[in-house]
């Protein structure tokens, strides 16, 4: 019997989405200033995040946000697009930004601050081809661990994972780096997808996130 395997892994998905609440993840987090939004005043938008019963929930940040370290680059490069400078780019559920300085500390080699101005809406001759996940920092929540595309957890105990000890589940042999999610407070749903990191099963008695298994390979299994 010959089975598609794209079809089958795209059933799931496509299932498993909607009965998911999407929680935004930042990989080894860049600070964003935002100069035109009032540091003083808190800001809440509507974010999508359960597809099938189309809900939303408030979330809020004042002038301070982060983006992935991968999603920044001092210059253009061919087929890149993340935030550069003189480039528009959209923020996943909130607007759009653009550079306007850039805090940088030559002693550290490192960026400490990305300071844009935020739109709601731009010229259309500016064409927009990304959409930039980010976290309001009055709401992250921080865990320090190891991380690299397809070995995050270590094999032997990626099946349970607690909240309160996930950073000892994290593969020690790969790239360290910081990992900023928003934080929702009550994990009440019974599905979560940590973008860029898997979906989680939650089991609410017993506190305990479970990782789903790759649909794709278990079917590989089954045809041998």
């Amino acid at each position: 019997m010959n089975i598609n395997l794209n079809l089958l892994n795209n059933l799931f998905k496509k299932n498993i989405d909607n009965k998911t609440i999407i929680i935004m993840t930042i990989i080894n987090p860049i600070k964003i200033i935002l100069l035109n939004i009032n540091n003083q005043n808190y800001i809440k938008y509507n974010i999508f995040f359960l597809k099938k019963k189309k809900k939303n929930i408030k979330i809020y940040f004042k002038n301070k946000i982060y983006i992935s370290f991968k999603d920044f680059s001092f210059k253009k490069k061919k087929n890149y697009y993340g935030l550069f400078f003189n480039k528009y780019i959209r923020l996943k559920n909130l607007g759009i930004i653009k550079i306007i300085k850039i805090k940088y500390n030559f002693i550290l080699k490192k960026i400490n601050k990305i300071y844009c101005n935020l739109y709601k809406n731009i010229n259309k001759k500016y064409k927009i081809k990304s959409t930039l996940q980010w976290v309001s920092d009055i709401n992250k929540y921080k865990i320090v661990c190891y991380y690299i595309n397809n070995k995050m957890f270590i094999k032997k105990n990626i099946e349970n994972i607690n909240i309160n000890n996930i950073h000892n589940y994290f593969n020690k042999k790969s790239l360290k780096k910081k990992i900023f999610y928003t934080n929702y407070n009550k994990f009440e749903n019974k599905i979560y997808q940590f973008q860029r990191i898997g979906y989680y099963y939650y089991n609410k008695k017993k506190n305990i996130f479970y990782k789903i298994f790759n649909f794709k390979k278990k079917i590989k299994k089954l045809k041998k």
